[in-house]
């Protein structure tokens, strides 16, 4: 995307305090090898056209096809399970004991009933009082 600084209306509340930079431009056309076909534009406006032969995509498929010889069955699997799941594996229910209750409504100036049933609402969460 380029937008310059000129592009925007004055009346914008951010024009002074907005990172212009970001919207340099960099538009290109890479064919199925990462090739460019049409070298990245940078600070102005262009159209950026190019010819692309969709033949070339079997030619570079052959050369990594990652769904082909280069699939590891023995290394890659898919597998699903019921159970929730955190980025470290499955998540177990954490205990919380009463007196860690208390001491968070307290805290808050919440009644630790009030605080119990809004944990017991998060079952989601996988949390469970100790009473």
């Amino acid at each position: 995307m380029y937008m310059p600084e000129s592009a925007v209306p004055d009346d914008f509340p951010f024009k002074k305090t907005a990172a212009w930079k970001w919207a340099m431009g960099g538009s290109a056309i890479a064919n199925p090898f990462g090739a460019y076909v049409c070298e990245p534009v940078f600070h102005r406006e262009e159209l950026v056209v190019g010819e692309l032969d969709p033949r070339d995509r079997i030619v570079a498929k052959n050369v990594f096809d990652c769904m082909g010889h280069y699939s590891r069955w023995d290394v890659v699997s898919l597998r699903l399970s019921d159970e929730d799941c955190g980025p470290t594996g499955p998540t177990r229910a954490r205990r919380i004991r009463w007196e860690q209750l208390e001491r968070v409504a307290e805290k808050h100036a919440l009644p630790p009933e009030k605080l119990e049933a809004i944990a017991r609402d998060l079952e989601g969460l996988a949390v469970e009082v100790d009473p």
